[in-house]
Formats: structure tokens, C-alpha cells, sequence
């Protein structure tokens, strides 16, 4: 059982796991642990174990969970016993990732105006300006577009 941890002691154990757990589901977009362990094969009530510090991760199950997350296992165990880094909040890890999609949006935006100037400048290359636009003399429509005369028999829908 998980004893009572003290005010600036590191979260470690089961509640770093769940957290960080938590902030990786939320990166790979799976919306709970009950989703998580239909993904990666693992029970529900073993990750609630985890979780509780009633087990240990098995080497192979946390595999699978950190598989199904998109993240390794040496990640995932480093959290759980102490060693690595904190996991980020989750609302740091959404500002972070708004930030970087609007520096891809932004990134984008540029490339598209550079391939739309590219192109309008292979146009204007291809076009001489001394000489005029031509224009094609607009072709008859096909016949199946053309006006009935007013004399011909309503078509039958049968057979039409």
C-alpha cells in the first residue's frame, strides 16, 4: 500500500506512473484507461494495481502500454521508479502542442503562398506579353446538351 507522501517529496510509484500514463494517453488520443487497455491488451484492473502500488509493472504488460502510447518502456519505468524526469501537466503539454501546430499552420501558410508565386510566375513566363491571349472559339455542346426543337414528341421516360 502507498504511503502518504510528503509536501516537495517526487511523486513516484504508482501516481507517477498514472500521470505520466495520463499525459502520454492524452498525446496519442485515447480518451481513458478503460480505451487504454483495450488498445494495448493489458487489464483494467492491472493498471488499477499500478496505479494503487499493489504491483509492480511486469516488464512485458508496461511494453504493451507503452507501445499502445506511442513511448518507450525505459521512459515509462524511469517515471515509476524515481529516476526520470516529472511528466509534463497535461495543460503545459496542450499549450505546448497549440504552439506548435500554430507554428505548422504558419509554416504552411508561407510554403503555399511561395508554390501559388512560383506558379503565377511560370504563368507570366509561358504567356509573352507581346503577343495577345487567344482565346479557343467556344466549342458546340454535345448533343445530348443541345436545345430539343419545339416539334419533337416529349421523350418516354422508359425508353429515354
Amino acid at each position: 500500500m502507498a504511503r502518504p507522501r510528503r509536501t516537495g517529496e517526487p511523486i513516484i510509484g504508482g501516481q507517477a506512473l498514472k500521470a505520466a500514463i495520463h499525459v502520454a494517453r492524452a498525446r496519442a488520443g485515447i480518451p481513458s484507461d478503460v480505451q487504454l487497455t483495450r488498445v494495448s491488451g493489458v487489464s483494467y484492473d492491472t493498471l488499477m494495481n499500478w496505479y494503487a502500488e499493489r504491483t509492480v509493472p511486469r516488464p512485458h504488460e508496461l511494453k504493451k502500454v507503452a507501445t499502445a502510447l506511442g513511448t518507450s518502456y525505459a521512459e515509462l519505468m524511469e517515471v515509476y521508479e524515481g529516476r526520470g524526469a516529472q511528466p509534463v501537466p497535461l495543460d503545459q503539454a496542450i499549450r505546448e502542442l497549440a504552439a506548435e501546430i500554430r507554428v505548422t499552420r504558419q509554416a504552411q501558410d508561407s510554403h503555399v503562398a511561395a508554390l501559388v508565386g512560383a506558379v503565377e510566375a511560370l504563368l507570366r513566363r509561358e504567356t509573352p506579353e507581346d503577343e495577345p491571349e487567344s482565346t479557343p472559339a467556344p466549342a458546340e455542346p454535345p448533343r445530348a446538351y443541345r436545345r430539343r426543337r419545339r416539334t419533337d414528341p416529349d421523350p418516354d421516360p422508359v425508353t429515354a
